[in-house]
């Protein structure tokens, strides 16, 4: 799959997050689930339950979809954060306020969050939106 180029491919991912979020239940929302609970990088977004979170691995690939990403074998977050990164102008650093954020989203998710990201690596997160900071 190719990489995303620009902000609005960004967008254009992090809008089908929130469709998938909206259905709250079913296998989409499960799926949904699924890519917040196993996520490493993370870009914070406002939503319209607040402060959201869309997983690089998701949102690093032009036009991503479920089923895209389920069939994606080569989906990695070591090609998606520096493109996102180059976006973004930013690269994902570990911050412990997002962090909490981030658990408080997967709480209202209805799970909760894991110690660290996926393989025991640290969350990070690109910087919040200035006002949701």
């Amino acid at each position: 799959m190719e990489l995303v180029a620009n902000r609005e491919q960004i967008d254009a991912n992090i809008a089908e997050l929130e469709r998938l979020r909206q259905t709250g239940a079913g296998l989409q929302f499960r799926d949904y689930v699924s890519l917040i609970k196993l996520g490493t990088c993370f870009l914070p977004y406002k939503s319209g339950a607040g402060l959201a979170f869309a997983p690089s691995r998701f949102i690093g690939y032009v036009d991503n979809s479920l089923a895209k990403h389920a069939s994606n074998a080569a989906k990695d977050g070591r090609l998606t954060n520096p493109a996102i990164s180059g976006i973004l102008h930013s690269t994902p650093e570990e911050n412990a306020e997002l962090d909490e954020r981030y658990r408080a989203f997967c709480a209202s998710l209805g799970f909760e969050a894991r110690p660290t990201g996926n393989f025991g690596a640290p969350r990070k997160f690109w910087p919040a939106p200035p006002k949701m900071r």
